[in-house]
């Protein structure tokens, strides 16, 4: 019975009847599975985006090292703890993989690489490991698939013309239903890449607009584009770009807020608006890709973005670098920590909310995230920073809805976001603090714990960096024994 549950989900997605699918997914799958039905449970899971059911499904399994445990299920794995942001974990997973396993010819291991790569923004790694499953005799569908995956990968590199002639070349292959939606994003995309806006437009009018509400969407995100692109950013194009944006929000498809943002930036010259793409997007890809666009962002050091946006400038200004508050550290914050790093993630991606799992492998890149007891750790970060706020009289709230935070202003308030390549490390924000509580005194290293309230050990970490920086130097005088330091003047620190 369950495998023919099974099978009838796979084809209601080979006949891209995804919403049948899905009923069926998460109303009749079975509760006790073996490892095996897991994975076939698992790649349904991988095609309709269920990345968490993913994790719950494969978790005790291949996380409580009992043997057997095959390749697919440390691929499937990875893939879903990719697509919530957990690269180093997912990558750990993919390292457990023998790389010479194959079924039907696939290598799984450049596979769920190239999956794992995809999910992380990194297009031109994903290629290539998907050109080494091409390389192989496989079967005629997973060859498909992987040429489909491709597709993406030339548009996001730029190359517009493999596209096209990949998809030529498609037509006469026997497509699943499921993918020629794909097909026709990446023709349509192509098409633009080429500045072929007619043939676009004809494209987009062919398309299938359904009820369901990404294929209306994409179809108002690039009806958009291409009017800025033929036209430029007139009336009726703005009409256009506000209405797709209040589509993406009403769908929270904060990924198509990204990109109108990027097109608009990009075919007005928008300096402000590229800055704010390039520090609110934690995605490295797409740094690089914004920097080929807009070279002056390699000298940028940090972007001042206003939540509550009311007036131009705020009297209330946070530091996510270094957790002060209009210049003053904000108590029970400790940098580099897991407080700290909370309230860094909330406001990391100006575009999209942080759900839990995010989060979690954003604050605890070191572990496994847990579908019974990891939620509760990121929900009791979330209670602390609400009583920092309270305590400190911030006008921000954390709230919580549907599984993702947001970090809100009741009033306009300014983050100063640190370029993501110039993080001030925990030790660079400690000695910051401990030079604006000594002043000019000199000090010890039992001077430093006291105040700082660390160890001693961690007192003289931050003394050793201070020197090495060069913003702290060892003094003649000695106090009862005790070695003393100062703070190196301001003209003759090193830069």
């Amino acid at each position: 019975m369950e495998k023919n549950l099974l099978d009838e989900v796979n084809r209601f997605i080979r006949n891209g009847k995804i919403n049948e699918a899905k009923q069926l997914f998460d109303n009749e799958r079975p509760t006790s599975l073996s490892l095996d039905e897991s994975i076939g449970w698992a790649k349904v899971g991988r095609l309709l985006e269920e990345h968490s059911v993913v994790i719950s499904l494969l978790y005790d399994y291949v996380l409580s090292n009992t043997k057997n445990i095959n390749d697919e299920a440390f691929g499937e794995l990875a893939f879903a703890y990719s697509c919530t942001g957990a690269f180093q974990k997912a990558f750990e997973l993919l390292g457990r993989m023998n790389v010479q396993t194959q079924i039907n010819g696939l290598k799984l291991y450049n596979f769920y690489y190239g999956l794992c790569s995809l999910s992380k923004w990194d297009y031109k790694v994903a290629c290539s490991h998907f050109e080494e499953c091409l390389s192989e005799d496989i079967g005629e569908e997973d060859s498909i698939i992987l040429r489909v995956y491709r597709l993406s990968c030339y548009n996001y590199l730029g190359e517009h013309k493999s596209v096209l002639k990949e998809i030529e070349s498609l037509r006469s292959e026997a497509i699943p239903l499921r993918l020629f939606a794909g097909i026709e994003k990446n023709e349509i995309l192509a098409l633009i890449g080429c500045k072929k806006w007619r043939e676009a437009k004809e494209l987009l009018k062919k398309s299938d607009n359904s009820s369901h509400k990404m294929n209306t969407l994409f179809i108002q995100k690039w009806s958009f584009v291409l009017s800025l692109m033929s036209e430029g950013l007139t009336n009726d194009t703005q009409e256009l770009l506000n209405g797709a944006r209040r589509k993406a929000r009403d769908n929270r498809h904060w990924e198509t807020l990204r990109d109108l943002d990027y097109f608009v930036a990009v075919k007005t010259d928008d300096h402000d608006l590229a800055r704010k793409l390039y520090f609110g997007t934690p995605h490295e890809s797409f740094k690089e890709k914004l920097i080929m666009k807009f070279e002056f962002l390699k000298n940028e050091k940090y972007y001042e973005f206003i939540a509550n946006k009311e007036e131009i400038k705020s009297e209330y200004k946070i530091h996510l670098g270094t957790a002060e508050f209009n210049g003053r550290v904000l108590k029970n914050i400790e940098p580099g920590e897991a407080l700290h790093k909370f309230l860094r993630q909330l406001i990391w991606d100006v575009y999209e909310p942080s759900d839990i799992k995010s989060l979690h492998a954003a604050i605890y890149p070191n572990e496994f995230f847990n579908p019974e007891t990891s939620a509760s750790k990121i929900q009791r970060l979330g209670v602390r920073l609400n009583q920092v706020i309270e305590r400190e009289r911030l006008p921000l709230v954390v709230t919580q809805n549907n599984g993702t935070y947001r970090l809100r202003a009741t009033e306009p308030v300014t983050f100063i976001i640190p370029n993501h390549n110039e993080k001030i490390g925990p030790l660079g924000i400690r000695l910051k603090r401990l030079i604006e509580r000594i002043g000019k005194s000199t000090f010890s290293v039992l001077d430093v714990a006291s105040v700082m309230g660390l160890q001693k050990k961690n007192a003289q970490e931050i003394i050793e960096y201070g020197i090495s920086s060069g913003q702290l130097k060892m003094s003649e005088e000695e106090l009862e024994s005790h070695k003393q330091y100062l703070v190196q003047e301001q003209d003759k620190k090193v830069a």
